[in-house]
């Protein structure tokens, strides 16, 4: 395998790698601040660099592949014999992914519990108007239907 092109393809995924890590910090704030345009707005941003990490990867495993160290069994004795350059970029890639699906996963707990809190909010909010008449038809106060008069007495 060619070490020149394949620390290239590890330092372009790894490039993206920290793009997506600052888009999930992004995320991150922007669910705490319950922003859900920008929410919306990352998550099609998110989906764009996923999809450019996803072809760059696909590179870095075509050049596995064509040197046929593409499974575990032969990547890990390759990996071992490889320069420390190829070992530490390695290293870093894998360190990053990690990180990466660490904060993918708080982010992904927060919107749960930012949901769940906001369900309860509307909920509430929800029950407490059932108490309230609301206004009539000419700007004034419903009066609310009470059972005091009788049938018949009108």
């Amino acid at each position: 395998m060619d070490v020149a092109v394949f620390l290239a393809a590890c330092q372009s995924e790894m490039a993206l790698l920290d793009s997506l890590q600052h888009t999930l910090q992004q995320e991150q704030q922007a669910i705490l601040r319950l922003d859900a345009l920008l929410i919306d707005e990352l998550a099609d941003i998110k989906l764009q660099q996923l999809q450019q990490l996803s072809a760059v990867r696909a590179q870095r495993l075509g050049l596995q592949q064509a040197a046929g160290i593409d499974q575990t069994d032969s990547w890990l004795p390759w990996l071992q014999q490889a320069t420390p350059e190829v070992q530490q970029r390695w290293q870093a890639l894998e360190v990053a992914m990690m990180r990466l699906k660490a904060l993918n996963d708080i982010n992904a707990a927060l919107a749960d519990e930012r949901m769940q809190f906001a369900s309860a909010v509307i909920e509430k909010l929800r029950n407490s108007m059932q108490g309230v008449d609301g206004y009539g038809r000419h700007g004034t106060l419903s009066s609310a239907l009470t059972g005091s008069r009788r049938l018949g007495s009108a």
